[in-house]
């Protein structure tokens, strides 16, 4: 099938992003893995996928295989809710329960095997993708990986050297002397908010 053209792809109503920016100035982005796959395709999630499996005892393979899923978080959640079916009706769990820390620590393995070193990548491509975030609002994430806090950084170290942009905030934890106090600034309008839809791996 040929490449449709320019003209083809605005007769359907897909036009160039440099068409419609303006009109979309400070819209929240949502941040999903063909973000992090365009950046490395060391993330592509199904080589991600396969290579978690490779980790996998049999057993565990099988549940990903009957529910016909790739989807990590999808699996943990149906093996709690089996678990807490199995308490009500007083009936062992202990391979479900087994299995939980089994996947968690799987899924942090093969990421943490499979995410492009710092090297591997070109530290420009955080600095201008910073630059482009600046005209999007708040960030919704799918991903795991450390591409956005790279750009967080870049976007903290351009607004310390005096450039009048807003810098990110997570809703994480922030020391406050000896004490830990949760960072709560949605009403600061001088900060954007990051929401990681799946959690976040630390």
């Amino acid at each position: 099938m040929p490449k449709p053209s320019v003209e083809d792809l605005k007769s359907i109503g897909i036009l160039n992003w440099s068409e419609i920016k303006a009109k979309y100035a400070y819209s929240d982005l949502y941040v999903g893995n063909g973000f992090s796959i365009k950046i490395s395709n060391q993330l592509a999630y199904n080589s991600l996928f396969d290579k978690f499996l490779e980790e996998l005892a049999v057993i565990d393979k099988e549940i990903f295989k009957q529910f016909g899923t790739t989807n990590f978080e999808l699996i943990l959640e149906k093996i709690g809710n089996a678990i807490s079916v199995d308490e009500i009706y007083k009936v062992p769990s202990d391979p479900l329960i087994a299995s939980l820390p089994k996947l968690k620590k799987g899924l942090v393995a093969t990421i943490n095997k499979n995410h492009p070193r710092h090297a591997q990548i070109n530290a420009e491509i955080f600095d201008k993708l910073s630059f482009e975030f600046d005209s999007f609002g708040d960030v919704y994430t799918t991903n795991y990986d450390t591409f956005l806090y790279k750009i967080v950084m870049s976007t903290k170290d351009r607004y310390e050297a005096g450039q009048k942009i807003k810098r990110y905030q997570d809703y994480f934890w922030l020391t406050q002397g000896n004490y830990l106090k949760f960072m709560d600034t949605q009403s600061d309008d001088s900060y954007k908010n990051i929401y990681f839809l799946h959690g976040a791996l630390f």
